[in-house]
């Protein structure tokens, strides 16, 4: 968990390009392993899109301003926008076939790993990056992703 902590205030302490720039390439990392198991470009980058959202709303809270601070990041990585109204409806399991947003990451994650080990990590960070957009990864999110991860 050290490691990670140190990883997030890294994280926490990257501003705009930088963290724009990091969060794209453990997203495309992710989504070639991905790409493999769905052989749909398309459809990886929603399932990435929709972990993503999920990862933020992990504390319970999914506010206007936390999807501002992460919309930008998302949108640099997958080239998708979706609109604060769209990704409360995601992250409210409406969109996931009531799926839990957790067993959804776990899921991806699992799937990811089985087909590379770093692109499983990669994952993790880019969700961890998602969750530093604020400048402040809560310790509910930073528990549940170690925990996911492990």
């Amino acid at each position: 968990m050290k490691e990670m902590d140190e990883i997030y205030r890294d994280l926490e302490n990257l501003e705009g390009d930088a963290l724009k720039e990091f969060a794209t390439e453990k997203f495309e990392s992710a989504k070639t392993a991905l790409n493999e198991i769905t052989e749909d470009d398309h459809q990886s980058t929603v399932i990435l899109t929709t972990c993503a959202m999920a990862a933020v709303y992990v504390d319970g809270k999914f506010t206007e301003e936390e999807y501002d601070n992460i919309a930008d990041l998302i949108y640099a990585a997958s080239d998708i926008r979706v609109s604060y109204e769209e990704a409360r409806f995601i992250v409210k399991g409406k969109a996931t076939d009531e799926v839990s947003n957790e067993k959804l990451i776990d899921n991806t994650l699992s799937d990811i790993l089985d087909i590379d080990a770093r692109a499983g990590a990669d994952f993790i960070l880019f969700l961890a990056a998602l969750c530093c957009a604020d400048g402040d990864a809560c310790w509910k999110e930073r528990v549940w992703l170690q925990k996911a991860f492990n």
